[in-house]
């Protein structure tokens, strides 16, 4: 908050400090005050409108605040201004999911793994993706990428498991991953949840239940 009010004096008193806003924004941004943040970015894209690293700001606080339009429209200007930002091709294929936008998004997924082909994250994006899809073993394989150039990526054990219980045919496969990204993330009440369903489907209702209630 000291860092806040320092450079809210600084926007008052030293217009001439150009980096006060931005700074301020990331602050705001850091304690997760998102409103404000955006406010102070849409000044400093009125000053700038190539500033790449504005857009990935605000993008990210679009996304914590569910508005994924206007998220998704940020990541596009970055890709229009940067191409090669691989950053922002991921999430806009993840956005594009709570979208409505499978194929938009799969097509996103590609052009991140190819340019960024050891970030686990684009890979284990694209098999929650391609399940969604309903192309089981393609996400099953994208999982298996993810996890072999990060054992402690939770989402890719997400990924995994996911694929694994829509498709049907290894509920104990599935179980296994979810309880390991428990355990590298105990923290997140989604993967209980998907425990759950998994429980619910093999019949054990009071392990499901207790998974619920966590």
């Amino acid at each position: 908050y000291k860092r806040i009010a320092s450079f809210s004096i600084a926007i008052t008193n030293r217009p001439d400090y150009l980096d006060a806003r931005p700074q301020r924004a990331f602050a705001f941004a850091s304690l997760g005050d998102c409103p404000k943040a955006i406010r102070d970015l849409d000044e400093v894209v009125l000053g700038n409108e190539e500033d790449v690293e504005v857009y990935h700001s605000r993008a990210s606080c679009y996304w914590d605040l569910g508005q994924y339009q206007q998220a998704f429209d940020d990541y596009t200007r970055i890709i229009k201004l940067k191409p090669d930002d691989a950053q922002a091709y991921k999430w806009r294929g993840r956005i594009s999911f709570y979208l409505g936008q499978g194929n938009i998004g799969l097509r996103d997924f590609d052009v991140a793994v190819r340019k960024a082909p050891r970030d686990s994250g684009a890979y284990a994006s694209r098999s929650a993706l391609l399940t969604f899809l309903g192309r089981y073993d393609e996400a099953i394989r994208d999982a298996n990428r993810a996890l072999d150039l990060d054992k402690a990526d939770a989402s890719a054990y997400q990924a995994r498991g996911m694929a694994r219980e829509m498709k049907g045919d290894d509920f104990q496969g599935a179980l296994a991953d979810f309880n390991k990204s428990l355990e590298l993330d105990p923290d997140f009440d989604g993967y209980y949840r998907l425990r759950a369903d998994v429980y619910n489907k093999t019949g054990t209702f009071q392990l499901a239940l207790k998974d619920l209630e966590t």
